[in-house]
């Protein structure tokens, strides 16, 4: 579960746009990685600024904890993109989320 932990962390910090989640996610390879990266490491991510760096710099990991402790109450699925399950529209879109919740069988 940790790894969704930092899925979540990484999808649900303001101040991002997921084109920016999608140049982290390229240069760092998961959000644990970008979750423990030194900040001039990130600066160094493509287009990236001082004030989204900053944003990376919450590091709190509460609120994913409740999404997920909800997602079990609720019997939500969450899926990432890189799950296979991850629908292949939502990924070449231009904005795509990098988390669903899911309730149900995936077609």
């Amino acid at each position: 579960m940790s790894g969704l932990k930092h899925w979540i962390w990484l999808a649900e910090l303001s101040g991002l746009r997921s084109q920016t989640r999608l140049a982290l996610l390229e240069h760092f390879g998961d959000p644990e990685n970008i979750y423990y990266a030194d900040p001039g490491e990130v600066l160094l991510v493509e287009n990236m600024t001082r004030e989204q760096a900053a944003a990376l710099t919450n590091r709190s990991l509460a609120e994913a904890e409740r999404i997920l402790g909800e997602c079990r109450r609720l019997h939500l699925r969450v899926l990432t993109m890189q799950d296979a399950d991850y629908p292949e529209r939502l990924r070449n879109i231009f904005d795509p989320p990098c988390v669903l919740y899911v309730r149900g069988h995936m077609p």
